[in-house]
Parts: C-alpha cells; structure tokens; sequence
C-alpha cells in the first residue's frame, strides 16, 4: 500500500504546545540567547493577534506552524549520535510528490511551480517543483510526511547554501541548542517567513541575499 502524500507541505492545525519539552521554568534554559528568543516568540505579534493575552507555556511555541515534537526529538538523537541519517527517499515516491504539486504554489514565495518530467536541472529553472526535508537528513530530519515539503527550486537551493554556510561558521562549537535554533528557522523559513524574518533577521536575511544572488538577470529589452 503506497502512503499517503496528499497532505505533504501543508500545515498542521494550530498549537499553542508545539514542542513538549523545555519548559521556561528549566533552569538550563536560561541562558541570553534563549531568553531573547522565548521573549521574541511571546511578544511575536502574530501570537498576541491570535491568541490575545494567552502566554506560551513552552519555549518554542510557535504559531501558527505546527512543529511536530517527534522531528526535533529526532534531531537531537542524531545529533548525539543516538540516530542513523535517513535514507534517501525512493523515485517512485519522488515522481508521485512532484506530479502532485504540478502548479501548486511554493509555500515560501508563492511562486507557481512546475514539474519538469525526465528534465535534469540546475538553478537555472528557478520555478521547478524540489522536494524538500524541511529539517534536513543531515540535521537528523526523517522521511516522514510531515517533514517533507515540495519547493521551488530558487527557494531550496537559497535555503540550502543559507544552512550550509551556517554550519560552516559555527563547526568549532556546534551545540544541540545552536542546532535547534535553526532547526526552528528552518521550519519558519518554509511555512511562515514573515516570522522567520522577526524572529531570526541574521538567518532571514543571509537568504534572501542568497535567493536574489540566485534569480535570473533580467534581460534589457531593446526598443
């Protein structure tokens, strides 16, 4: 029985507990960085417009994007080395996933994608459907459909050189909570950009540097 992908890339329902653990009352948490971003997240206006006067009780709730709790627990396993990278995915269901999105809308730029059948590409094809791990394998990201997402590929591939670049900046002192943070951009980056940019304005703009450095000129048209 093949799994179902109709819903891949769309969001989940709103959560106020997106993610269970690390609650603001741990103090192992309480360092400036993430002191700055749980306030961020709570004063976020997309929160108090939503949700009046209610309070995250969680650092990294974020709506209206539901992160599944199961993808950052994997995330930090890998990290640890508690858990193997996952495979990459199977033609077959690469084809179905592209051909489902034929002419859908990027969830990051809105841009109308196209599935280029038997067409090998590079960035040259700025509005062709790529399947996407929103938390990527190499981060620990799974297979499942709720991390995946079909993209343009102007936006993966600025995405993905935004993320490499990061990481090779911070190599010498990578810790699980530098990880999660832009595992939580990522995620943002994908399905509500408005908030990466409020929340992350470093990682926000490295891409859009990126994806405009990766847009085809525009031709001068001779009169």
């Amino acid at each position: 029985m093949q799994p179902d992908i109709s819903s891949i890339g769309q969001q989940g329902p709103l959560r106020h507990q997106v993610i269970r653990g690390d609650k603001r009352t741990n103090p192992r948490m309480e360092d400036e960085t993430l002191i700055e971003e749980r306030n961020n997240l709570e004063t976020c206006l997309a929160i108090n417009r939503l949700c009046g006067d209610h309070r995250p009780i969680s650092y990294g709730s974020i709506l209206p994007v539901e992160i599944p709790p199961e993808e950052i627990s994997r995330a930090q396993r890998f990290f640890h080395g508690k858990e193997p990278k996952s495979p990459t995915l199977s033609n077959s269901l690469k084809k179905r996933m592209l051909a489902l999105y034929d002419g859908k809308r990027c969830p990051t730029c809105h841009t109308v994608m196209r599935h280029n059948r038997g067409i090998k590409f590079g960035h040259e094809i700025a509005d062709a459907a790529t399947i996407e791990h929103v938390i990527p394998r190499c981060l620990g990201g799974s297979n499942e459909k709720t991390n995946l997402t079909v993209r343009c590929n102007l936006c993966n591939r600025a995405s993905g050189h935004t993320m490499n670049e990061w990481l090779q900046a911070n190599r010498q002192n990578l810790s699980w909570m530098e990880i999660r943070r832009i595992v939580l951009y990522l995620w943002l980056e994908v399905f509500d950009i408005a908030k990466a940019e409020t929340l992350y304005p470093a990682l926000f703009t490295s891409f859009t540097i990126k994806r405009r450095s990766m847009e085809a000129p525009t031709q001068e048209v001779r009169t």
